[in-house]
């Protein structure tokens, strides 16, 4: 007797002939492309691709008023253990001369995702490299050591690049690299800021495209005058708003130096800001005005905000410096690796003294920091950090209560 073919379970078998057949074809793609990019003439012998990344576990507990610096920003005194970061790091070398480097950040339990990089790198000649789509801004110790956890010595950052710069300030645009002994020079030609906060950093909703015709220069030269020791010079100037009227000029000096166990930092960043009362800027997908802008698709007021919150109407000074020593007391002893001590001193100047938003006092958002840690490996590419951040506001501010701890496991790969 023939049984009665169902339907349903004829499609079913079809559809599972159908995966068996892709799948079979992935496997069979997936070795051609294997064997043949082996075959192929694709950078350096020993990789084609790197893989690199980072993992870190935060914790922070502050003072009632609460952590008032990013990236970890405690708003109400409420102890945290935070996914900060998940890092990852793609190369591939096509050529001797000639790569693609992208970098994803997954933050806060991946909560926000980020890209700081996705270029190409053509070295022309040892003076040249040129660099084609999405880096960091070369400017100061940001451009010089980036967001890594795994190489910051404490697991907080100095105000320059928290408060001073928006934190993760990543630039679309073409970068000039070249390596000329003793100097090293970046140039930088980019989309440009249009605000100063993290937002305007990113630029994730508005897919990074520009808000006005101006392009941010951005230039950079460092020194190796001395075995152990780098100085360092930046210059950046461009017009932020929709409009082209707001200027921001800013210049920056820092310097390094390594002498055996001890390891000195120092950065001063100084400059001016316009904010004029018809300034307009897109940030993030959101158009925000200044009170004298009339454009009918303002979302938001306040065309420019820092990490604080808004700046006021007219043009303002800004600087910010930090100092700091690590010493490493103990290397490959007791089961360690290494075991550094490290003290920071930092200032940040917001210059909030004029044209100030209701309730608001002279220096509104000045504020100083002493910050002392210790940074133990116990085995290379693992480090356990914890600190301890004494914050004050001068001025006529009134003292915030937002001293407070921060501990750290990170390890990179």
């Amino acid at each position: 007797m023939n049984r009665e073919v169902n339907p349903w379970e004829s499609n079913m078998n079809k559809r599972m002939k159908v995966s068996r057949l892709i799948g079979s074809m992935a496997v069979l793609l997936s070795t051609v492309f294997i064997s043949g990019a082996q075959a192929q003439d694709f950078g350096s012998e020993e990789s084609f691709v790197e893989i690199h990344g980072y993992v870190d576990l935060t914790y922070f507990d502050y003072q009632k008023s609460g952590d008032p610096d990013l990236p970890f920003s405690d708003g109400g005194g409420i102890p945290t253990f935070d996914n900060n970061h998940v890092t990852l790091f793609f190369g591939a070398n096509l050529t001797q001369n000639l790569k693609a480097v992208t970098e994803f950040h997954y933050e806060h339990s991946i909560n926000e995702p980020e890209l700081p990089q996705a270029n190409v790198q053509w070295e022309l000649g040892k003076p040249l490299t040129m660099v084609f789509g999405r880096y960091w801004l070369p400017f100061g110790t940001l451009g010089k050591h980036k967001i890594y956890q795994p190489t910051n010595d404490l697991v907080s950052y100095p105000y320059t690049v928290s408060q001073a710069l928006p934190f993760h300030n990543a630039q679309n645009g073409i970068k000039l690299i070249g390596d000329i002994h003793p100097i090293m020079y970046e140039l930088s030609f980019s989309n440009g800021f249009s605000g100063l906060d993290e937002d305007a950093g990113k630029k994730i909703a508005g897919e990074a495209r520009d808000n006005n015709q101006n392009k941010l220069f951005t230039g950079r030269v460092m020194a190796h005058l001395i075995e152990g020791m780098d100085l360092g010079a930046s210059y950046l100037t461009e017009k932020w708003d929709d409009n082209n009227i707001a200027r921001i000029s800013l210049w920056g000096v820092d310097a390094e130096y390594e002498l055996g166990p001890l390891h000195l930092q120092a950065e001063y960043l100084g400059g001016k800001i316009q904010n004029p009362s018809g300034a307009a800027a897109t940030v993030d997908g959101v158009l925000r005005c200044n009170s004298g802008a009339t454009d009918p698709a303002c979302a938001e007021p306040n065309a420019l905000r820092d990490n604080m919150g808004p700046l006021s109407e007219g043009d303002h000074n800004r600087s910010a410096y930090y100092v700091q020593a690590a010493y490493q007391v103990l290397k490959n002893r007791v089961g360690l690796n290494t075991a550094d001590l490290i003290v920071r001193y930092d200032v940040f100047r917001r210059d909030e003294s004029k044209n100030l938003f209701p309730g608001e006092t002279k220096n509104q958002g000045d504020r100083t920091r002493l910050t002392a840690g210790v940074n133990i490996s116990p085995r290379p590419h693992f480090h356990l950090k914890a600190e301890y951040q004494a914050v004050s506001e001068p001025g006529d501010q009134k003292s915030v209560r937002n001293n407070g701890v921060m501990a750290q496991a990170v390890v990179d790969f």
